[in-house]
């Protein structure tokens, strides 16, 4: 049997907060217009954490492509030609 993941809001609690910051700042129509297209793919919305549990999520996409990841305990972004830079 799969196992049941975790809410968003569980496994990613800063990237909800900056959500619901949004929200609040923006309006909630407009904020999930944001959120939804960096979940499509087309950018303009990307979170990378570490939860609570010690997994390392990602949740949106850049316009350019670039996300982060982790090495050697760090988070650093790739560049768009594919290389590594520290955060």
């Amino acid at each position: 049997m799969k196992q049941q993941q975790g809410s968003l809001r569980d496994v990613m609690p800063e990237t909800a907060g900056i959500v619901d910051w949004l929200r609040t700042a923006l309006g909630k129509e407009r904020a999930d217009r944001i959120v939804i297209n960096g979940k499509a793919g087309r950018g303009g919305f990307y979170m990378a954490e570490i939860g609570p549990d010690g997994v390392f999520r990602e949740f949106g996409s850049t316009k350019s492509g670039r996300r982060l990841s982790v090495v050697d305990g760090k988070m650093v972004w790739s560049d768009e030609k594919g290389g590594r830079r520290g955060a």
